[in-house]
């Protein structure tokens, strides 16, 4: 039966745990911690259903449904999220959203540039820049865990080469520079 077939599977596990590992890199910590867990527990509810006792009733058959499901969605959502970040159309709007937040900054309204970095953030979590302006606005209101946190993940998502701006926003936040 399809369904049954390890090959069938062992991929979707495969392509689930690849998944978790492009979730938990980019800082998505709760959807990476969700599939590794839902996967795992659902997968081994089946495995034992199969094996353990040789049911292949409703336990047997709902768990594995709900395991290839979750599989499926968990690593559908990351492709899907990665390829739609790179439309014409929502490249344009991210830049103007981002232009906005800045000029926000500039005017040195702190509370509508952390809302606009945040909300860029939310919307395309592999945006290093954003997150690198969001720890910026942190860093000047204090928040500095918030701040390493959210430059360590640009880091990890780093496609661009913010990498010394990383390195000169952490000398800003454990003291190494002096800001201006």
């Amino acid at each position: 039966m399809f369904p049954d077939s390890v090959l069938v599977n062992v991929v979707l596990f495969l392509a689930a745990q690849c998944a978790v590992w492009g979730y938990l890199r980019t800082g998505l910590i709760g959807h990476g911690v969700t599939l590794l867990i839902g996967t795992w527990a659902l997968g081994d509810v089946a495995l034992v259903a199969r094996l353990a006792y040789g049911h292949t009733g409703w336990i047997y058959m709902a768990s594995l449904a709900a395991f290839q499901v979750l599989a499926l969605l968990g690593a559908g959502r990351l492709l899907f999220g990665r390829l739609w970040r790179h439309r014409p159309a929502v490249v344009a709007a991210r830049e103007c959203s981002f232009r906005e937040a800045v000029f926000a900054e500039l005017r040195g309204d702190d509370d509508a540039a952390r809302e606009g970095f945040a909300r860029l953030c939310r919307s395309d979590p592999w945006d290093a820049a954003a997150r690198v302006a969001l720890a910026r606005v942190l860093r000047r209101s204090g928040r500095v865990r918030a701040a390493r946190r959210l430059l360590h993940a640009a880091a990890r998502v780093d496609a661009v080469g913010y990498g010394d701006l990383v390195t000169v926003e952490l000398g800003l936040l454990d003291g190494d520079l002096r800001p201006g």
